[in-house]
């Protein structure tokens, strides 16, 4: 007799959290479009305007190599005409430029409305992989709309996401990456490690300086799962096969083009002193001096939190409140900190 208050009284509870349940997932989902809705709203603002305002020069510049790639120019060696005869100075690999003047060409499309749209193109396809992360980190596919909100109500993220810029094109490809490599160290399969590798090769051939923190990402995911999967150890084999395809392949790759494209830029007597190999790297890399500074490195803080979260107390009781509610997750959130940190310790001038 007894008994039958008590089962009631659970199966009230579980229905009540099957209804809560419910109408968090209802209430994540709508501010998920929502956020989606606005993060269209905010890229269409100034659609039809040039590329003269923020960071100008360099829009501007790419839109340039574009225009002369519709016009027939060379792909690999394609044309900057900024610094003189032969009008060549490669910097990183055309494929956003590519992508763009395809359009361009087979559409007949404005040059600058296109390459805002290939730009948006990528941000909203990178919403893709990041929901493979959030899974390969075992984050509830509930919860994984909070992350993608965020995203997409960025207003750095919306802003990088509509210029002629190759940004959002260099975050999809290592967010493809890094997604992939999750996914293969979880079940290994031939077509996602083929895919990781060539997404890996071209995020590390359009822009190196955003793929070094996913690089050293793969590096840790890697060797993180190296000792155990499902309970049995994994062999070195298959180790080894890892690191070759995903982190050594994408490297090499990078470096041939980066001394492809240097042999083109020396070609140009006025870009031979500042783009060849000395000179770039002493502008890209910096000096031990500025790594070791304290000052340099609270102004990198202190400008990234403030443009990213509007300032830098906001950004410190977000960072505690993150670790303080994620604590099974606070070592995976402490590492994550750890990597935003890597791409300004090797590239620290830039």
């Amino acid at each position: 007799m007894s008994e039958e208050p008590v089962s009631d009284e659970l199966g009230g509870m579980r229905c009540s959290s099957v209804a809560h349940d419910w109408v968090s997932r209802r209430l994540l989902a709508g501010l998920l479009v929502v956020c989606f809705l606005h993060s269209i709203w905010a890229i269409c603002q100034g659609w039809s305007r040039t590329l003269l305002d923020f960071h100008a020069f360099r829009q501007t510049q790419t839109a340039i190599s574009v225009y002369y790639l519709v016009r027939g120019g060379k792909w690999f060696a394609y044309e900057t005409p900024i610094l003189g005869v032969p009008w060549s100075i490669p910097l990183e690999f055309p494929l956003y430029q590519g992508l763009v003047g395809v359009l361009v060409y087979y559409l007949q499309t404005p040059l600058e409305q296109t390459g805002r749209f290939v730009s948006a193109l990528f941000f909203y396809l990178s919403l893709g992989p990041i929901y493979i992360i959030l899974g390969c980190l075992q984050i509830p596919r509930a919860k994984r709309t909070i992350f993608l909100s965020l995203f997409l109500a960025s207003p750095l993220y919306l802003f990088w996401a509509r210029t002629f810029m190759i940004e959002s094109t260099a975050l999809f490809l290592s967010l493809s990456y890094i997604a992939l490599v999750g996914l293969y160290v979880r079940r290994p399969k031939g077509a996602v490690f083929l895919f990781g590798s060539l997404f890996g090769v071209l995020a590390g051939l359009v822009k190196v300086t955003t793929f070094a923190g996913f690089l050293v990402a793969a590096v840790g995911i890697i060797l993180r799962n190296s000792f155990r999967r499902h309970g049995l150890p994994v062999s070195m084999r298959e180790v080894t096969i890892s690191l070759v395809g995903f982190i050594v392949v994408p490297c090499v790759a990078s470096m041939v083009w980066m001394h492809a494209a240097e042999l083109q830029r020396v070609e140009s007597p006025l870009a031979a002193d500042f783009l060849g190999s000395e000179g770039l790297r002493s502008w890209t890399l910096g000096t031990l001096d500025q790594r070791l500074s304290w000052e340099d490195w609270r102004g990198y803080i202190r400008l990234t939190l403030d443009d990213s979260l509007g300032s830098v107390a906001l950004g410190l009781i977000g960072i505690v409140g993150l670790i303080g509610i994620t604590k099974e997750k606070g070592w995976q959130c402490l590492g994550a900190m750890l990597l935003f940190l890597v791409p300004p310790a090797i590239f620290t001038n830039v």
